[in-house]
């Protein structure tokens, strides 16, 4: 079998699900997207058997246009419907689609200018400002009413023309669940606490340098797990990192959802439950 990797840049995951694919006697081929040329009279992955997308051009304004035009690929097949993981990437999309089907999502504006983000009367102290695609968490930024970041989010209004501002949502215990799905069964389950100062406003993110403690996928707690089994649902997802918070009054809110979740650490189960899924996806019986 012959699996494509899509990519922008490397990182562990995607090095360990073509291991595995290798190790198993498979054939796997990166593909950067910038050197994808998109030919309207054929398929240009027809030679594979199935295809992962990675995050591609999340930083560029042709990043919907690329992952929609790729869902007419007649043939192809990939982990992730293309349509899925646009939904997933764009955090307007989807926060509409899990608020439409009743999951719960943090209270969110989008503004186009500004302007309007000058002008508008926020009625909470503590918000969240983040891009339409969040890119790796470097575009997700908390403040007080008052205090908007309006440089940074001037930035993404004037490259995307939109951006979010979203109620905060306080955890006591400054930590964010991170649920890792493959296939609507979880294979990881971990905490991802606070790395920055500002207690009042804690930002809970691994990459950036909070501390991360696994839990084991059976000890996961029932209204965690059906909130992440709800959120795949919705948006049809063979593979995802849901963002859960638990509020104060003991509620969960998804924060985000990650059609390609990258961080591993030595855990090894998540990219290689991606690349025995799609080895079942190529209709191969080899696991």
């Amino acid at each position: 079998m012959k699996f494509g990797i899509i990519i922008d840049e490397m990182h562990p995951l995607v090095e360990v699900v073509a291991q595995d694919l290798a190790e198993k006697g498979h054939e796997v081929k990166f593909i950067d997207w910038r050197d994808i040329v998109l030919d309207f009279n054929k398929s240009v992955f027809s030679s594979f058997n199935v295809i992962y997308l990675d995050r591609m051009a999340e930083s560029h304004n042709n990043y919907l246009a690329q992952l929609l035009s790729m869902q007419n690929l007649d043939g192809t097949c990939m982990v992730n419907n293309p349509n899925s993981y646009v939904n997933a990437r764009n955090k307007i999309l989807c926060g509409q689609l899990l608020k439409k089907n009743g999951v719960a999502v943090p209270n969110t504006l989008v503004f186009h200018s500004t302007e309007s983000l000058k002008n508008y009367k926020f009625s909470n102290d503590k918000y969240v400002a983040k891009s339409a695609q969040g890119v790796c968490s470097d575009e997700v930024l908390a403040f007080k009413d008052g205090e908007i970041p309006f440089d940074e989010v001037g930035g993404w209004l004037e490259r995307d023309g939109q951006a979010l501002v979203q109620d905060f949502i306080f955890n006591p215990e400054m930590y964010i669940w991170r649920i890792d799905v493959v296939s609507l069964n979880i294979v990881v389950a971990n905490k991802r606490y606070a790395y920055n100062e500002d207690k009042s406003l804690p930002i809970c993110n691994g990459t950036h340098g909070g501390h991360i403690k696994f839990i084991d996928p059976e000890q996961v707690p029932s209204e965690i797990r059906e909130i992440a089994m709800s959120t795949i649902n919705v948006l049809k997802l063979d593979v995802a990192g849901i963002d859960i918070v638990i509020d104060s009054n003991g509620k969960p809110f998804v924060l985000e959802v990650n059609p390609e979740p990258d961080i591993t650490l030595d855990r090894y189960e998540f990219p290689k439950a991606i690349s025995n899924m799609m080895i079942v996806k190529a209709g191969c019986n080899d696991s």
